[in-house]
């Protein structure tokens, strides 16, 4: 299964803007869950942290990298472990089907503007994605109110039967009383499992700063609230491809970009192609 490796160069700066790296906490848990030693980690860094079990639960992310194929020495893995082997971290899983085929999902996730223009074209948002340094690798967005982030796109596998992403960045996010900015690590897996749909799961592990954000970001009424707006962006992408699938276009010809944006304009026939060529056949619409 060929596998395409991305890993956050020294010389842009993004160590420190995707984080600081902490050799304590990479090389212990590096060590105490893989077994793996980075040449440059002492004996010392390499014990097990204080208050810190490596058991099966709070390795299996460390471990579920590895296996996705990410270099435990490389600099992201260095990023990503500098908080997985922290003790504070919170996950939100969300999993469900869409109805589109893997086809059309591969293109849509290698050219996320013309994502969000398509979600605002039948959604009326106001979603932006677009890519810091001119490629796919590494972008920022925001839903056009409480969410925004910057992101690396540390693996990218969509050979074979499944699609794999790992993303690493940061972000900020409103959530109730609080405003909240810290790291992230978020993975989307998908497999299409009929001509006209594919499941996923959306798994986003954050890093609260202290104990006191850990404890306040488990809370049932913070998860609720975080997880919802979660699944109102997958509801606006699912909404949007039964739309594009039951050959509703009149949104698109009214959306403004999709009439100036040559970028845009050309994407938009590309992706009519990929729909043609997998075969897609539209789903039903919901009333």
């Amino acid at each position: 299964m060929f596998k395409l490796l991305r890993y956050i160069p020294l010389f842009v700066g993004l160590v420190a803007a995707q984080g600081m790296l902490d050799t304590t906490a990479y090389c212990s848990v590096t060590w105490n869950c893989l077994q793996h030693h980075i040449p440059h980690c002492t004996e010392k860094q390499k014990q097990a942290q204080k208050g810190i079990t490596y058991n099966q639960e709070f390795c299996a992310p460390v471990l579920n990298n590895l296996q996705r194929g990410v270099n435990p020495n490389s600099i992201a893995s260095l990023q990503i472990n500098s908080y997985l082997g922290k003790r504070q971290r919170v996950n939100y899983d969300v999993s469900g089907r869409l109805p589109i085929n893997k086809a059309m999902m591969d293109y849509l996730m290698d050219n996320m503007p013309f994502t969000a223009h398509l979600i605002n074209a039948y959604q009326e948002t106001n979603y932006t994605l677009n890519y810091t340094f001119g490629n796919k690798w590494y972008f920022h967005g925001d839903n056009g109110g409480n969410l925004k982030g910057q992101f690396n796109w540390i693996l990218a596998d969509s050979s074979g039967v499944d699609g794999l992403n790992l993303f690493w960045g940061k972000g900020t996010a409103k959530v109730l009383m609080w405003k909240l900015w810290g790291m992230a690590m978020m993975t989307l897996d998908y497999r299409q499992v009929e001509q006209n749909h594919l499941d996923y799961d959306l798994r986003a592990t954050v890093f609260p700063a202290n104990g006191i954000l850990n404890t306040i970001m488990e809370m049932n009424m913070f998860r609720n609230v975080v997880l919802s707006k979660i699944r109102e962006i997958v509801n606006h992408i699912e909404k949007s491809a039964r739309l594009y699938g039951q050959g509703e276009r009149e949104q698109i010809a009214n959306y403004e970009p999709f009439k100036s944006n040559s970028i845009l304009i050309r994407q938009l026939a590309e992706f009519n192609q990929v729909v043609e060529n997998s075969q897609y056949k539209p789903p039903s619409l919901d009333k």
